[in-house]
């Protein structure tokens, strides 16, 4: 039966479902962890898009090239995932290929990044949002990048 051709398709298809189920559960975990506290600044918490706009405004009271670089880059995150979430669905059925797995790689790289300078940055606060938002780019990277199901050594 392993040798079965119709066994070996039914086994890629189901590791190719699974790998765009994981893509899709670390995408959602990247949207919902973006949306969480990043920081505390002036009292209020802020989530990923909050620290942005207050890095931006910050830049106008004389800070523009560090901060505005900051505000303006935070936004690879939610757009490096969607730009990994529109190659998963380029073909049908879905698959992740190379654009969607090079798509999530820049998105831990950039969560990472982002995540670090919060962290170790003179910032306040909780941070659940940065490790959940590098949660989900890390296992969208997995979910792109590794089989998740093997055909079974017959022997």
């Amino acid at each position: 039966m392993a040798d079965h051709p119709e066994y070996h398709s039914a086994v890629t298809e189901s590791a190719r479902r699974m790998r765009v189920i994981v893509v899709h559960i670390g995408l959602i975990i990247v949207a919902v962890g973006s949306l969480l506290p990043w920081v505390t600044i002036g009292g209020r918490e802020r989530s990923g898009p909050g620290l942005a706009n207050a890095s931006l405004g910050l830049a106008d009271l004389g800070f523009e090239t560090l901060l505005s670089g900051f505000g303006y880059g935070w936004y690879a995150i939610p757009i490096a995932g969607l730009i990994a979430w529109v190659s998963l669905w380029r073909q049908f059925p879905p698959a992740p290929d190379t654009a969607t797995a090079t798509f999530a790689a820049i998105l831990l790289v950039a969560a990472l990044f982002f995540g670090v300078v919060v962290i170790r940055g003179p910032f306040a606060g909780s941070h659940i949002g940065v490790v959940i938002t590098l949660i989900g780019a890390a296992v969208a990277f997995v979910g792109c990048r590794y089989p998740l199901a093997r055909p079974k050594q017959v022997t």
